[in-house]
């Protein structure tokens, strides 16, 4: 019996359909891969990119603020607001002093927060949902969430420290309900010398960069007893 030889012509057709299904497969998928690569990295470089301008700007926005010291004897403390914004003091039944500054809408206005609220209390008989040094350990302590979908009126984004003092940062969720779901209210609670401090800080719209290096701007510029 003799075996059948391969012309040199099925030789070449083998090879090239080999080529076909093997070779330009593996090609293909390595050049997708490339390109993939190369446009998620550039596609991260922009994104550093428009970080970095968006800061710069935000920066440059924030340098032309002229800043007034707010001085409050009955909740010893002092705060830095833009001068522009409007504070009213009342007096609520429970708390040593509540105080609230409003932004005007004007060509001046920075970004889309509404108001900033501080209110300090030190009645020891209220035991309210954010009152005790108990809450507040907890709160210390939870770890962060930002899903304002779990039933929990608050929700912790950060931890901080003013001057020695421990603070918490809350998303307050059962604001945002009232109002527009794209309103929201952030409430830093300070706890010394078992007196609370609450700054509180609503704003319409989304949450965005400008708004939060503000409010950073504001609760950094915090002073206790001065």
């Amino acid at each position: 019996m003799y075996a059948i030889m391969p012309t040199m012509k099925q030789k070449k057709s083998k090879n090239f359909f080999w080529f076909l299904g093997v070779v330009v497969p593996c090609i293909i998928f390595i050049v997708i891969a490339f390109a993939t690569g190369f446009i998620k990295i550039n596609s991260q470089k922009q994104a550093m990119i428009n970080a970095a301008q968006e800061r710069k700007i935000i920066a440059s926005r924030l340098s032309k603020i002229t800043w007034a010291l707010y001085h409050n004897k009955a909740g010893n403390y002092t705060i830095k607001l833009p001068n522009l914004w409007q504070g009213t003091e009342k007096h609520l039944s429970g708390l040593d002093s509540y105080v609230t500054f409003t932004q005007p809408t004007t060509k001046q206005t920075i970004g889309s927060i509404l108001t900033t609220s501080i209110a300090v209390q030190t009645d020891p008989n209220n035991k309210q949902e954010l009152t005790t040094q108990d809450a507040f350990d907890t709160w210390y302590k939870k770890p962060t969430s930002n899903n304002p979908k779990d039933g929990q009126r608050f929700h912790k984004l950060n931890t901080t420290m003013l001057n020695g003092a421990k603070g918490v940062i809350l998303l307050d969720s059962g604001e945002q309900s009232k109002q527009k779901n794209d309103n929201w209210s952030l409430v830093t609670w300070f706890r010394k010398d078992k007196t609370n401090y609450y700054i509180n800080t609503r704003g319409s719209k989304k949450l965005s960069l400008l708004d939060l290096t503000l409010y950073d701007a504001i609760l950094s510029s915090f002073q206790f007893g001065k």
